[in-house]
């Protein structure tokens, strides 16, 4: 009879792509892995695993016995949520954000998860939109919060809020009190996030539906490195002003008065459609709660110098 434990392999090698890999996810060493799938093997007659290449792969057999372990899988982890108090449930809980989510809320966030179930270790992991997308749908993170630029089949999406962007750029290439049209701002340089930022997919989408096509563009998937530019005179960025407020304050950036206005943003959590277990549903009841894109909280201030990194929306 299978245990649990040779479930969790399967499905662990299967969504990680190799042995060691499995390992790292389950916490125990590489000989572990391939012990329990051999052991899993073993009662199942033929191999499930492929090892003549030069890496393992799932046989046929392999690939149909993964739906049903993934499926126990799913069922143990939700009785365990219905019968296990929150208080005690222990479980990983991978959660991919982009950057502007982890500069503003991320930490009200953690703390909300941590405050309901103590006993849940979040792995948080920030990266771009794609990239998250990619590895939402490997299995290699449980639920992912981004802008709405993606498809919604075989996802259960949540709505968290809007996002709205303004035009701004260094007091030195224009003044704030300039009023421009959208065919105006693209005789500039525009800083803009690339296609692995949902945020850039989206403006990009919006820019070309509005007939508008910057002459200049300078691609950068980093809002840090966007404000260090921005505020280097190099060009016109689209930013959130929560994240940029003391910059504005103290005068490196000023916002521009373009017409139309660009559309908010929409932010929604992802969450697989065969994943979607009573525990994931109410992490994205947590998200909703605190969910704060315009908070209080700084990014940058005045005092602090601005410098390139770290992925974006």
């Amino acid at each position: 009879m299978a245990t649990i434990k040779q479930l969790e392999a399967l499905v662990a090698f299967a969504e990680c792509g190799s042995v060691d890999a499995a390992a790292r996810r389950l916490g125990i060493v590489h000989s572990a892995v391939s012990r329990q799938i051999r052991g899993f093997e073993d009662g199942f007659g033929f191999p499930l695993l492929d090892r003549e290449g030069r890496s393992a792969r799932l046989t046929v057999e392999g690939s149909e016995v993964l739906a049903r372990a993934k499926a126990v899988l799913r069922h143990r982890d939700v009785l365990l949520e219905r019968i296990v108090s929150k208080e005690i449930l222990v479980r990983k809980l991978r959660l991919g954000v982009t950057e502007l989510t982890a500069l503003t809320w991320l930490p009200r966030l953690l703390e909300a998860i941590r405050a309901e179930y103590p006993q849940v270790v979040i792995e948080p992991e920030v990266d771009h939109s794609a990239h998250l997308r990619d590895r939402l749908q490997a299995g290699h993170i449980d639920m992912a919060i981004l802008p709405d630029a993606f498809g919604a089949s075989g996802y259960v999406k949540d709505t968290l809020a809007d996002v709205q962007n303004e035009w701004y750029c260094s007091p030195t290439l224009l003044s704030p009190s300039a009023k421009l049209s959208l065919g105006e701002l693209c005789e500039y340089t525009i800083l803009t996030q690339g296609e692995l930022s949902g945020s850039g997919v989206l403006i990009g989408e919006w820019l070309r539906k509005s007939a508008v096509l910057p002459r200049t563009t300078i691609t950068c998937n980093s809002v840090i490195a966007l404000v260090g530019l921005a505020a280097a005179g190099q060009g016109i960025t689209y930013l959130p002003l929560s994240v940029i407020a003391n910059l504005v304050e103290s005068g490196q950036l000023v916002a521009l008065d373009v017409t139309p206005r660009m559309p908010p943003l929409r932010y929604v959590t992802m969450v697989r459609s065969d994943a979607a277990t009573p525990f994931l549903r109410n992490i994205v009841a947590i998200a909703r709660k605190t969910c704060d894109f315009e908070g209080s909280y700084q990014v940058f201030n005045g005092a602090r110098e601005v410098s390139a990194g770290g992925p974006t929306s």
